[in-house]
């Protein structure tokens, strides 16, 4: 099969924002346009799924391909896409649906060739127009919400941060440490700690949505790719399996000191939890893991959007009042069960995998650890959905805007049934926390009194807390130091300093 499909279906996306541009004179035209393109793209992408990897396509100097692994996260994409356009289609606050449209399937169209990106150097270009793209994109959805857009760029210069160690790993001979620095760039865009710390802003928009989860998948692409034909050694798997149950952990503390954040906080542990999934099991796990990590917050996401009440605090529950099933309660369950990894949900296969390949390590320490973490996720899951159960009745156009939530709720469904294979064992993991971590929402108090705990008991001693004012007058410092160098290799006689310290270095070395 040859990769002209794909290339097709890029060309589609480009045209679709491109139509959008001059459709915007009918208020909801443009989004109806983009729905319509994500469709026939689907149509493409299920119709020329490849039994093998595709011959590669070469374009000045550029290979791309699609294989498995690459077919399924471009189908990710194009879910993420469909999500955030049904959301935007429906929701009564978009300003500016042609601004919305057009940036979704731009940045869409940029997320795609790093995916399907065939060598290290096609690669590292599709993340970079991929990085510049987003950041284009999120600073001129600023425009739209009144916001200032040079501030809103600086929001989304996280993906940028990746650039870097990939580009030190293409320059380096091939070796433990550059496998260890496309790992770090790889990191990077998926966000998990210690790199989700950077700011996104609002994330209840549709293009926020959007923009949030396709780093998660260029990410999951670049560490596929990095981990195709090699082995991790014992340094790297300690590595991915202390960056995953840290970012669980810190993703539970942040959800607990912010119930209102807990979008983000979801997508920091379950991020995590993809990138040692990736390393333990190997790299045709991680479609599936990061359908998890994209589709779990996206929805938690839309469920906080579609509300007409502020987003709910987890541990705020009317006990007195008559309770009801809501559109955000069924998707709390959806994501609750995905989380603990439920049958015929994402995170059963991804859980399952996972514990399969620690048990086999003899990892029983990282699997009881893992245990007590996603108690304390299904703890918290279950107290939000606990928060949603409103007395009186719904009202017809919150069902009808709640039906953005089909197509996340898609995306965390799984009928592959290879993980009913497992052991005894296994099933005791996945069911264990479910159960558990209902009794615990239930009984335990509200999580924002944990948080305050949790902030206690985390809190940097009195000696330890006197050197953060040092290390940041010393960061300015060093930013100052920075900046008068480049002033004065700006200057006219800049070449001349430059060449003079090249030869101070090569004389030292």
């Amino acid at each position: 099969m040859s990769f002209a499909p794909y290339a097709a279906l890029w060309i589609l996306m480009v045209a679709a924002a491109g139509i959008c541009l001059p459709a915007g004179r009918r208020p909801r035209l443009p989004i109806v346009i983009s729905i319509a393109a994500t469709l026939v793209a689907f149509g493409l992408w299920a119709l020329f799924r490849p039994a093998v990897d595709t011959p590669a396509l070469a374009f000045a100097g550029r290979q791309w391909a699609i294989g498995e692994v690459g077919w399924s996260l471009t189908g990710i994409v194009l879910l993420v896409l469909l999500s955030a356009s049904v959301h935007a289609l429906i929701s009564p606050e978009l300003l500016d649906s042609t601004r919305h449209a057009a940036l979704s399937l731009g940045a869409t169209a940029a997320a795609l060739p790093a995916i399907w990106a065939a060598d290290e150097r096609t690669r590292i270009m599709g993340v970079t127009v991929f990085a510049v793209a987003g950041a284009l994109a999120w600073g001129f959805g600023a425009v739209s919400a009144g916001a200032n857009w040079r501030a809103r760029l600086g929001d989304s210069s996280g993906p940028l941060m990746a650039v870097f160690p990939l580009w030190a790993a293409a320059v380096l001979p091939d070796g433990r440490l550059s496998l260890l620095l496309s790992m770090a760039g790889a990191a990077v865009l998926m966000g998990v700690w210690p790199f989700g710390g950077w700011p996104r802003g609002d994330e209840s928009g549709p293009l926020a949505i959007l923009l949030n989860g396709l780093p998660v998948a260029v990410g999951a692409a670049v560490l596929a790719a990095t981990l195709s034909g090699t082995l991790p050694t014992a340094i790297e798997l300690a590595a991915a399996t202390a960056i995953g149950l840290l970012s669980l952990l810190f993703g539970l503390g942040r959800a607990w000191r912010q119930p209102a954040a807990m979008p983000r906080a979801l997508g920091l542990g379950l991020a995590g939890l993809a990138f040692a999934t990736a390393l333990w099991v190997g790299p045709q796990a991680l479609p599936v893991a990061a359908r998890l990590a994209v589709f779990a917050p996206l929805l938690l996401a839309m469920v906080f959007s579609t509300r007409d009440t502020p987003s709910p605090e987890p541990g705020h529950v009317d006990a007195p009042r008559r309770r009801q099933v809501s559109p955000g309660l069924i998707a709390i369950i959806a994501v609750l069960a995905a989380v603990v990894g439920l049958p015929l949900t994402a995170g059963w296969e991804t859980l399952a995998s996972l514990y399969e390949a620690w048990r086999a390590a003899g990892g029983w320490i990282l699997l009881l650890v893992s245990l007590v973490l996603m108690t304390l996720w299904a703890a918290t899951l279950y107290q939000l959905s606990r928060s949603l159960t409103r007395a009186g009745t719904s009202p017809r156009a919150l069902w009808f805007r709640a039906l953005a939530f089909a197509p996340p709720i898609i995306g965390l469904l799984s009928l592959d049934f290879a993980a009913a294979n497992t052991g005894l064992i296994t099933w005791a993991a996945l069911f264990v926390p479910a159960v558990a971590g209902l009794l615990l929402g239930h009984f335990a108090p509200p999580v924002e009194t944990v948080g305050d705990l949790f902030g206690e008991a985390v809190r940097l001693p009195q000696s330890a807390a006197t050197l953060a004012p040092r290390l940041r007058r010393a960061g300015r410092a060093a930013t100052d130091a920075l900046a008068d160098a480049l002033a004065i290799l700006e200057g006219d006689n800049g070449l001349l300093w430059l060449l003079g310290l090249l030869l101070l270095l090569i004389w030292i070395a």
